[in-house]
Order: structure tokens, then C-alpha cells, then sequence
């Protein structure tokens, strides 16, 4: 008996995802584990993404300090407008 077949035999009760991932890993021979493994390709859209996520971040984070200083600055314009106004 394989190690594949008696992993699935003994664990009947484990999930469908880790049933998948078994007969996902199982049906590679041990070169192309090692190349799956040493697989970078993805890597590189990775690093983009966290860029990208901390740009975002950085954008949020001065449009959110933008705002605050626009409202002072608004409130300030609108206190005087009606003060001179009332006069």
C-alpha cells in the first residue's frame, strides 16, 4: 500500500481540501516536487501586490489628513464669512 493511499484510508474524516491537496502532492514524483517547490514565477506579481497594497495604504492614510486639514480650513472660512455677514 502507497503512503497516499494509506493516508486516505486512515483519515476518512478529513476534509475535501486536505483530500485534494493529498492527491494534489501525491500524483508528483519527488523531481517534480522539488521543481514545484522551487517555482518562483509568482513571486514577482506577489512583491507587486504588496507594493501596491502599501501605496494604497500611504494614499488613504495623506487623503484621510487632507481632509481633516480641509475641514479646519472650510469651518474657518465659514466662521468668518458669518461673522462678517452678522455685521
Amino acid at each position: 500500500m502507497s503512503f497516499c493511499a494509506y493516508l486516505q484510508s486512515t483519515y476518512r474524516t478529513a476534509r475535501l481540501a486536505c483530500d485534494v491537496l493529498l492527491c494534489f502532492f501525491c500524483s508528483f514524483g519527488p523531481t517534480q516536487l522539488k521543481q514545484f517547490f522551487d517555482d518562483e514565477s509568482g513571486a514577482t506579481a506577489i512583491g507587486y501586490g504588496l507594493i501596491a497594497a502599501l501605496v494604497s495604504i500611504a494614499i488613504i492614510a495623506a487623503l484621510n489628513a487632507l481632509r481633516l486639514g480641509l475641514t479646519t480650513t472650510f469651518g474657518k472660512v465659514s466662521r468668518t464669512l458669518t461673522s462678517a455677514a452678522a455685521k
